[in-house]
């Protein structure tokens, strides 16, 4: 065993069960409108798999040599299902961090994708620590 593999076993970790996507014959699509009659919305099956999951957070500095940067960054967005403060606070935050770390010329944030268990619904979990 390597002295990285064993540095790696030594991170804070746990296991977790990650949703991956099923291998298809068929070219897999999901509409972003309404299908054609008879077409289901999106013919993607997902699989779970039970992963562990490091906090390389110690290992940071180490982690730019492998094309990887991990930065912290305080966000002044304190609710992130408001889209309108992920869109008007938490996007130029983004921007202006990647802009200052990678020495890019441009950065556009494009798209924003709020996750929710039900679509459309409110879903709010308390209890989740802010890093």
């Amino acid at each position: 065993m390597s002295a990285h593999e064993i540095r790696y076993r030594e991170l804070a970790s746990m296991e977790a069960s990650l949703n991956y996507v099923a291998a298809s014959p068929e070219r897999l699509r999901t509409y972003a409108f309404d299908p054609p009659a008879g077409t289901p919305q999106s013919n993607v099956v997902f699989e779970p798999h039970r992963v562990r999951i490091f906090d390389v957070r110690p290992l940071a500095p180490e982690l730019d040599r492998e094309g990887f940067a991990l930065v912290k960054k305080a966000t002044s967005v304190q609710d992130f299902s408001d889209e309108d403060a992920v869109r008007n606070v938490y996007c130029p935050e983004a921007e202006a961090l990647l802009l200052d770390h990678t020495g890019a010329e441009r950065v556009v944030i494009f798209d924003h994708t709020v996750r929710r268990r039900i679509a459309g619904a409110i879903d709010r979990t308390s209890g989740v620590p802010r890093q």
